[in-house]
């Protein structure tokens, strides 16, 4: 106990001999079952049998009354395979954490003690740790775990800063504690993916010594995903008074021209007489909120610019240049299809409404404007092979061509709509004479008709005038 006792108050007073295993067993494949799908943090005891005892007044050992309740109130995405409980590092988590006791009416918290000392148990308070490793058991992870520290920050006066140590008192039913990580999880979406694991203690303390009286680590891996800091944290600048390590540090430029170090990830900076100072890198790549950028800049999320987006174009830098089939381009736009879609995103994960086409069928109509970028892990684990991305510079030069082939269409029809009316301002001028012919004709066309009429009728009056004569002189004949 002593060893436990003499600890300075700056040190994390944890029991001996961390790398034992959890006194709860931890399935060896983490393949995840029915049963264990708890979207929740779960906490088990660690190293149970080194919490040191709890005695009253009368050295009686009462540590069964005693204990510490801990569970997340936060529900997180699961990994479908592994069990993976996966977290945004932007996104807050909460812990509940309380001390229940079953004590006598006569006995409190005052009057009891760490055995073998004077330690009593009238001040207490909720440590936390987080611990890094590449395993998916914890007690791999407590044996191997990274020296890599990660901080656990909450927010104060609207700005971020480390929490480690929390009072916590036996009369709270329950406090609620609410807490960001301050960095993603190493290596996301890799061989190597790194996991967090919590440990909080209920640890007593005084003036000079302080004891973890009982301590809990998290059985379930984490995975943080990055997320942009901007996004919670509202400070754009380091203030007076901010903790150090609630701030990024940002990479260290040396003045000197040329200039690199190890520590400032080869950046250099040279002196430009017409640009200014300039800093660069050579042969890297530069991910925001990506850990994996698979181009000279990759950038999860929106940009925001006041300027341009220039690109090269200048004649002196080109050649072979050929004429393109417009018509061929109208063509291939009019069989694309336009889709409101809802998509997710990539860095949170979140559902966004958006309006596009989809890349496997503008592959079909467009090969060049479609590139396919590899595997890409979404924020809920779901891995997706050969990951299809849109050049949309290819899609807006289509558009140009289409656009211009519709222009040359629509300058067709005008000048045939223009021909059609001139020919019938014409027409409408020749109209007057075009109908006093048409009726000189039709009267002329009626007069031969009742000409034609008159000459028929007389005709074959004349031949009934004399078949009646004839008659009448057969008769007087007789």
């Amino acid at each position: 106990m002593s060893q436990l006792l003499d600890l300075p108050l700056s040190d994390f007073a944890l029991p001996p001999d961390l790398h034992e295993s959890v006194s709860e067993p931890v399935l060896k494949k983490r393949k995840i079952r029915p049963e264990d799908s708890s979207r929740n943090i779960v906490f088990c005891p660690l190293q149970q049998q080194a919490w040191p005892p709890i005695v009253n007044h009368n050295n009686a050992n009462v540590s069964h009354f005693v204990h510490l309740k801990i569970n997340c109130g936060t529900d997180f995405s699961v990994h479908p395979d592994t069990g993976t409980l996966i977290h945004y590092k932007r996104n807050q988590f909460v812990l509940n954490a309380s001390v229940f006791q079953n004590l006598a009416d006569n006995l409190s918290f005052e009057t009891l003690k760490v055995a073998n000392s004077n330690l009593t148990l009238r001040n207490l308070q909720l440590e936390l740790h987080v611990i890094e490793s590449t395993s998916l058991m914890v007690s791999n992870a407590l044996e191997n775990s990274s020296t890599n520290t990660v901080a656990l920050l909450s927010k104060t006066s609207d700005k971020l800063e480390p929490t480690k140590i929390i009072p916590i008192s036996s009369a709270e039913s329950s406090k609620e504690i609410r807490l960001y990580f301050e960095r993603a999880t190493n290596n996301n979406g890799t061989k190597k993916q790194c996991y967090f694991y919590l440990i909080a203690s209920l640890v007593a303390v005084n003036d000079s010594v302080r004891c973890a009286l009982q301590t809990y680590v998290s059985v379930n891996p984490l995975m943080v995903r990055g997320g942009n800091p901007a996004s919670y944290d509202k400070a754009k600048s380091p203030k007076e008074g901010s903790s150090p390590s609630s701030i990024k540090s940002s990479p260290t430029v040396s003045p000197t021209a040329g200039s690199t170090s190890p520590g400032d990830y080869n950046w250099k900076t040279n002196d430009d007489p017409y640009r200014g100072k300039v800093l660069y890198s050579e042969n890297h790549r530069i991910g925001i909120n990506t850990t994996e950028p698979n181009e000279a800049l990759s950038v999860r999320g929106n940009i925001e610019l006041s300027g341009h987006v220039l690109r090269p174009s200048d004649a002196r830098i080109k050649k072979n240049f050929q004429g393109v089939n417009t018509n061929e381009q109208l063509d291939r736009i009019r069989a694309l299809n336009l889709y409101d879609y809802e998509r997710q995103d990539l860095e949170t994960g979140e559902w966004v409404e958006e309006r596009g086409v989809i890349a496997q069928e503008l592959h079909q109509i467009m090969p060049q404007a479609v590139t396919v970028k590899g595997n890409v892990v979404l924020p809920n684990g779901q891995t997706i092979k050969d990951f299809c991305t849109v050049n949309e510079r290819c899609l807006m030069m289509e558009h140009i061509g289409a656009t211009k082939a519709l222009a040359e269409q629509v300058e067709k029809m005008d000048l045939v709509q223009k021909s059609m009316v001139n020919s019938s301002k014409k027409k409408r001028c020749c109209e007057p004479w075009m109908c006093l012919l048409i009726f000189s004709c039709a009267c002329i066309a009626l007069l031969v008709v009742l000409g034609l009429f008159s000459v028929v009728y007389l005709s074959i009056q004349n031949s009934s005038d004399t078949n009646d004569n004839n008659n009448n002189n057969n008769d007087d004949m007789d």
